[in-house]
């Protein structure tokens, strides 16, 4: 990491604008959705404690330290997980569904390191699997009360009154949460490998060199050198945009 404290200062922006992305979701205050609203700004301060709690233990027993690349994917994985389900999820409950979802998140990363996976901001760990259990995790703790039930007569709430599967709901959310995470994921995969193709006919293509990788897009695209930069030597004119 070139900047710890600058990629610090970016979580916290991240932090702090994930507060209003949740709470804005309710997409108003009337029918009582104020106090979803409210309930999504308490479960999301909670769960990103219990993902980045979970991520400073992961770091201290696999490297005796504080690495402030894990604690960073770990609480936006945490953000990522409670996502879906901040307006209907338990404060208690949502504390777990961070954790686990750095937990997750973290274990994730050796595995896309051996297979070579080009992902340098961890998109994989922190968003896919973050954002797939936040999915499945709606199914399993669900949970609406009366306080922050929807007044509309033609609302059923946001789960469709239907509580998760550690609330005496069943398997059926989880059933149905499950099928939005395949046609998401569909629906993501053929957009993105189509949007590829068309931009990859462009001259500039979508791949620097393997030399200019080696040495960074901060170095090759903005003229910033990261810590790597000091394991290579510059043997050509750098083009900096």
């Amino acid at each position: 990491m070139s900047n710890p404290t600058n990629a610090l200062l970016g979580t916290f922006m991240l932090w702090w604008g994930w507060l209003a992305f949740n709470t804005g979701s309710t997409l108003g205050v009337a029918y009582n959705r104020w106090r979803l609203a409210s309930r999504s700004a308490m479960v999301t301060l909670l769960s990103s404690i219990g993902g980045g709690c979970t991520s400073i233990i992961i770091s201290l027993v696999s490297t005796r330290k504080c690495q402030i690349d894990l604690l960073i994917d770990g609480l936006l994985a945490s953000l990522v997980s409670t996502t879906a389900g901040c307006h209907s999820l338990r404060p208690i409950d949502s504390i777990a569904v961070g954790a686990i979802g750095a937990a997750l998140a973290l274990s994730v990363y050796p595995l896309v390191e051996r297979l070579e996976i080009d992902d340098p901001v961890g998109v994989i760990p922190v968003h896919v699997i973050g954002s797939v259990w936040g999915m499945i995790c709606v199914g399993i703790f669900s949970y609406e009360d009366r306080e922050t039930a929807i007044e509309d007569p033609r609302n059923k709430g946001v789960t469709g009154s239907k509580y998760g599967l550690f609330h005496g709901g069943g398997f059926e959310l989880i059933k149905v949460q499950a099928l939005c995470v395949v046609c998401v994921s569909a629906f993501s995969l053929i957009v993105t490998f189509l949007s590829l193709i068309i931009m990859n006919q462009f001259p500039w293509g979508l791949r620097m060199t393997k030399y200019e990788e080696q040495l960074g897009a901060d170095l090759i695209e903005h003229g910033l050198a990261g810590h790597n930069i000091a394991n290579y030597s510059i043997e050509k004119k750098l083009n900096v945009k």
